[in-house]
């Protein structure tokens, strides 16, 4: 009898080949791929690695945009057995250079347009072999060139065993509130969230999902992992821009779509959205930060047949998904309920296990779960709370409440807590709010030292284009939209909000900028 084959991604790409090989796998702009030619495409990137000596754990750092190109090194590694690290290109210097040098005789490959950026690392790298990097494109002194290596591979499978329990990738977070940290995930934790989302969200070989965040981000694994796993198409964008973006979704009929918050509201205010087709949607997925109400409902207006689910969750292995059925039941406000396997409990400051209804720090034991930060057991250790019922957990430094029905409610993350007055309040409680204002474009809040121990609530925001925001009357109108709840004391006017990876608002910075000339209460 044979043994049940490991459910990873390079295998289930294997079989579909041989069950839909005509079918589009993966369309990047004006590029596609059959199933057949994906699989072919792995295949050679493999039997390459592993003819340049690549073994099973090995580390394969990428440094390259969005790509098919791309697509198929992430899978070519995992089949091989290695591990692929992607790495962000737009993070600094210093903080590629501490990724890479926290592996050891790892190879590097590159697009040709960012081997200069390499190069400028590359005295400073210990992480990567001597003779460990190879690029893409026109050859380049010191390296080895990709594209002598590729075509001549065989598409045919390397025999390699690969367990459901090796390690697929390394994922880097992106180090805004300290060193990068990077998450260990096996095989196995890849294929249950696919496998969750593609469940939630009603997905199959007929779904046809874009995905509109860079192949090296783990916010691209949100639908294209489970459109692979479930045989449909993925369409893949090299730069997110609001007019190509539903271009491509008329173009392409995409099926299932996931926006951050940012370019969901770049969509809603697209001229284009007036007149694109978008009949084909029908889910949509957004997560990251707070979609805001107006968005919400432009979205519903945009893509007639659409359902708006909203994402929480956590890099480190848990997500929670909200819908339409859940918001008919009661539920609105709620970031839904843990995908199938997953055990959210809260816990207070003393690290008791609360009940139902009260409010306290997310934890989670599941299915998706990391293995561990890599290289880095003292910060995994600070994440563990372990059971009574032994199993371990992993902090999220999230609050939250769980309600009797299992719905998650959440309050706020632990870095945004501003102490004020003697009270904890949540920046995203106050953010939801004042995201209500007709003239508020974006809002974001901050604590900022009030000149005791504590810090006051001040929300940062941006107007609308077109309009222009009094202050006082904006202070006023939340104080009667709140309804008894926190609001901040102070706002500030602005054009643009520093921003990271993935226009992710730099609260720090932002904060940096305060001067208090703004209307207070």
């Amino acid at each position: 009898m044979s043994a049940t084959p490991p459910m990873t991604a390079p295998y289930l790409i294997e079989v579909n080949a041989r069950m839909h090989g005509h079918r589009p796998a993966v369309v990047c702009e004006d590029d596609r791929l059959s199933w057949s030619d994906l699989d072919a495409g792995v295949n050679q990137a493999a039997n390459t690695l592993i003819s340049l000596g690549l073994e099973r754990g090995d580390k394969v750092v990428l440094v390259m945009d969005t790509s098919l190109a791309m697509m198929t090194m992430v899978f070519g590694v995992m089949r091989a057995g290695g591990v692929v690290v992607p790495l962000n290109p737009t993070q600094p210097q210093d903080a590629l250079t501490y990724m890479i040098n926290k592996l050891s005789h790892a190879r590097l490959f590159c697009d040709e347009a960012l081997v200069g950026l390499v190069e400028d690392m590359r005295p400073d790298l210990s992480g990567i072999s001597a003779d460990g990097y190879f690029s893409f494109g026109k050859p380049v002194e010191g390296w080895r060139s990709v594209d002598s290596l590729l075509p001549v591979a065989s598409t045919v499978a390397p025999n390699v065993a690969v367990s459901a329990t090796d390690t697929s990738d390394i994922t880097f977070t992106s180090g805004t509130t300290g060193r990068p940290k990077g998450i260990e995930l096996a095989h196995q934790a890849r294929f249950n969230y696919g496998f969750g989302v593609a469940q939630s969200l009603h997905m199959d070989r007929h779904s046809v999902a874009i995905c509109t965040t860079p192949l090296y981000t783990n916010g691209s694994w949100v639908l294209m992992l489970p459109a692979l796993l479930q045989a449909g198409t993925v369409v893949l964008m090299k730069q997110f821009e609001p007019n190509r973006f539903l271009e491509l979704v008329s173009r392409e009929r995409c099926t299932h779509v996931y926006l951050l918050p940012f370019q969901a509201t770049l969509v809603a205010e697209c001229p284009a959205a007036d007149v694109v087709d978008g009949a084909s949607v029908l889910r949509i997925l957004s997560g990251g930060a707070m979609l805001p109400d107006k968005i919400y409902a432009r979205l519903l207006e945009v893509f007639p047949n659409v359902e708006v689910h909203l994402l929480y969750g956590q890099s480190e292995g848990f997500t929670t998904i909200a819908g339409p059925k859940d918001f008919a039941l009661g539920k609105q406000g709620s970031m839904g309920m843990a995908l199938f396997g997953a055990d959210l409990r809260l816990i207070d400051e003393e690290d008791n296990d609360l009940g139902i209804g009260a409010e306290g720090e997310i934890v989670f034991h599941g299915p998706g779960m990391m293995k561990g930060y890599f290289e880095d057991p003292e910060k995994t250790a600070e994440l563990i709370w372990n059971g009574p019922n032994g199993r371990t957990y992993f902090r999220t430094g999230d609050f939250a409440r769980i309600d009797e029905d299992g719905y998650l409610f959440f309050l706020g993350r632990a870095q945004d807590v501003i102490r004020y007055k003697g009270e904890a309040l949540f920046a995203s409680q106050i953010e939801h709010v004042l995201s209500r204002h007709p003239d508020i474009n974006e809002v974001c809040v901050c604590g900022i030292q009030d000149g005791s121990d504590g810090h006051m609530p001040v929300a940062f925001v941006i107007p609308r284009e077109g309009a222009s925001i009094d202050p006082v009357e904006v202070l006023n109108w939340s104080i009667a939209e709140a309804q008894g709840k926190p609001v901040a004391v102070e706002i500030v006017v602005r054009t643009e909000f520093p921003r990271g990876v993935l226009d992710k608002v730099l609260k720090k910075d932002l904060a940096a900028t305060y001067v208090r000339d703004a209307a207070t209460v």
